[in-house]
């Protein structure tokens, strides 16, 4: 796994026109997956399990899944400035991100 610094040098590096945040958004996602693939479930014993809070659990998904998004859009204008291709319009990209939370939080 890179380290912020490491990804931060990378980002700079590819000599693209990237917002100054760019890396800490693509940091912060790498750290939402990680709590999405490993940390959100721990104690969890079921998916019926009456203990959680499902209020806060829906607002710690949603947390986790906006910073994912977040750093997806940034992969994807890489992605598509290495490609020669043209980014998605900018009024695709500035709903993207509550359209995937949305995606993913409603029942």
């Amino acid at each position: 796994m890179l380290r912020s610094t490491s990804l931060s040098a990378a980002v700079s590096r590819t000599n693209l026109k990237l917002p100054k945040g760019a890396a800490l958004l693509l940091e912060d996602a790498t750290q939402a997956r990680n709590a999405v693939a490993h940390d959100l479930a721990k104690g969890m014993t079921g998916c019926l399990d009456t203990t959680v809070d499902r209020n806060a659990l829906v607002r710690e998904v949603s947390d986790r899944i906006f910073e994912l998004a977040h750093g997806d859009v940034v992969i994807s204008l890489i992605i598509a400035h290495l490609n020669g291709e043209e980014a998605s319009n900018s009024e695709f990209l500035s709903t993207y991100v509550q359209r995937v939370v949305r995606w993913v939080i409603e029942e």
